[in-house]
Order: structure tokens, then sequence, then C-alpha cells
């Protein structure tokens, strides 16, 4: 159980962190 609910934290920090990339990629392109 404490296995499953690490790799589902793991996947929610790694989704957090390209949802993240994702936005300051996008607000340096409109800022270029």
């Amino acid at each position: 159980m404490k296995y499953k609910s690490n790799k589902i934290v793991k996947s929610l920090v790694i989704l957090f962190y390209v949802k993240k990339e994702e936005f300051l990629l996008k607000k340096y392109i409109l800022n270029a």
C-alpha cells in the first residue's frame, strides 16, 4: 500500500513539474 501511494505521489510531482515548465515556457515565448 505504501509503495502504491508513493508511486502516485511521485507521478503527481512529475506532473506538477511538467505543468510548471510548460507554463514558464509559454510565458517566455510570449515575452520574446
